[in-house]
This record gives structure tokens, sequence and C-alpha cells, in this order.
């Protein structure tokens, strides 16, 4: 409240032209503001319940690993997915092909392809769709982390310690 009657202050002291440019620009970007929440409030909003990333620790090679972001729409109209693209290439991804709807849940799945690479990997998942974003953003992005290598004991693969040769006698 003392920041709004320091405002109409300062703009009292100002001459009247000023003053009258001002609250146009002040009443043209409180306008902007709002038509641009109404059209987000319309469009389609990703809610992934269960988080945007995910951890595949310890994958053991040759094997694929699957697994599943699940999402509903939680925003006023049908989301449409029209593309998902992983950053690297030992990832591939599949995705809900028709619109989800309002409250309808949708998926987007990927496979880890063990045999492409190894090490630790922290990789996302591009969606392109008609969904709200984060702002100045086209696209929404998922985290897949995980490790490829080590024993199916989910502890990483012991290294071999270095055996030292007896020192030969001088003769």
């Amino acid at each position: 409240m003392a920041a709004f009657i320091f405002c109409i202050f300062l703009l009292s002291c100002l001459p009247m032209k000023h003053t009258l440019f001002l609250a146009i620009l002040f009443f043209a970007g409180i306008s902007i503001a709002c038509a641009q929440n109404k059209a987000d409030k319309s469009k389609g909003r990703f809610y992934f319940k269960e988080g945007e990333q995910q951890d595949l620790p310890n994958l053991v090679p040759p094997k694929i690993a699957f697994d599943t972001f699940w999402f509903e729409n939680i925003g006023n109209s049908p989301i449409v997915v029209t593309f998902v693209t992983p950053s690297a290439n030992f990832i591939s991804a599949d995705w809900s092909r028709e619109a989800i709807r309002p409250e309808q849940r949708g998926f987007i799945s990927y496979i880890v392809k063990t045999s492409k690479h190894s090490g630790t990997y922290n990789e996302d998942l591009f969606i392109q769709s008609n969904a709200v974003s984060t702002p100045g953003e086209t696209t929404y992005r998922l985290h897949v982390v995980g490790k490829v290598g080590g024993d199916t004991k989910g502890k990483p693969a012991k290294k071999k310690k270095a055996v030292k040769k007896p020192a030969t006698a001088a003769k």
C-alpha cells in the first residue's frame, strides 16, 4: 500500500503530459500481463506426479533398460505431443500419440541401450508439444540419470589390486 501511495505522489510531481503518458503505459502493461495469463490458463499443462527426473543406477550390459514418465494434463485444453527428442544416441523414446484431454494421463517412455554406452550418464528428453512450458522455452525437459556398468548386485565393480613382485637379490 505504501508503494502505491508513493507512486501517486511521484506522478503528482510530474507535469500533466508525463503523468498521462506513464498512466497509459502502466495500464497497457497490466492489460498485456492479464491477457497472457488468461491465454496460459486455456492451454494444456504437464504434471509429472513422480517428478521430472528418473534414476537408473548400475545397468549391466547387454541389458536394455525401459522406464516411463507418466503425466497428467492439468490444463484446460488437450495436449498433443508432436515429438520427443533424446539428447543421446543410446536412448530412444516413445510417447502418447493421441491428444491427452484435461484430467487424463499420457506417457513418455524411453529405452536405454546399454550396449551402446558405458559409464555414467545425465541425459535429457525434450518434449515438443502445444502445452504451456517455462516462459521463453518452446520445449519441456525431462532428465534421465544413471550408470552403465558394475556388477548385478548394484555395487560398482571392484578394481584389481596391483601385485608387487619380490625384489631380486643382487649377486
